[in-house]
């Protein structure tokens, strides 16, 4: 199998798609944090602690 790989040349592009992977990246642990079987206050905490950027307001 040939894999092709383009990366962004200029800096915005590449900040682009940083944020693009940390979007899904996010997206990816959310999922997981909604399929484990413990309470909600559980999983906020966990949360939390893996991202902590959400904690400031």
């Amino acid at each position: 199998m040939n894999i092709i790989v383009y990366r962004p040349e200029t800096e915005e592009d590449q900040k682009d798609l940083g944020k693009k992977a940390a979007m899904v990246h996010s997206q990816a642990v959310l999922q997981c944090l909604k399929q484990l079987s413990c309470p909600i206050y559980q999983k906020q905490a966990i949360w939390k602690e893996i991202n902590p950027d959400t904690n400031k307001g």
